[in-house]
């Protein structure tokens, strides 16, 4: 399970970097933006990142059980694991929020991003802070 999760997170690494080149070419105007290629290849990330989450989450309740059948504890021995599932949870709030920023709608063949409201202001405070 566990090679199954690294091979899932190289993945996502690759996507990763695709979306962020051609996210810089299509906002500089270099490409144009609304493209099958990288609508596809930005859902196969979050499809990935999908299954690196259950893994994770998979995992760390394995790991939960043993440590209650040990009956210790061992908070401080396994801050890295922490530390891991903690940051881990924090990029999930930012994939949610990004995607949720750049949901819009095709009129006309243009893009447009959908209304700037309350929540999506909440969520790029919470972004920043």
């Amino acid at each position: 399970m566990r090679k199954l999760n690294g091979i899932v997170s190289m993945c996502i690494i690759v996507l990763f970097l695709i979306h962020a080149a051609m996210g810089a070419l299509q906002l500089t105007g270099l490409i144009p933006g609304g493209s099958l290629f990288m609508k596809a290849a930005a859902w196969t990330m979050v499809a990935f990142t999908v299954v690196h989450m259950v893994i994770g989450i998979k995992l760390t309740a394995d790991t939960l059980k043993a440590l209650k059948k040990s009956g210790a504890g061992y908070f401080r021995e396994n801050r890295l694991f922490w530390i891991r599932r903690i940051s881990g949870m924090a990029i999930i709030a930012f994939i949610a929020v990004h995607v949720m920023v750049f949901l819009g709608s095709q009129e006309g063949g243009a893009f447009r991003l959908t209304e700037f409201n309350g929540i999506r202001l909440a969520g790029q405070i919470l972004l920043v802070v």
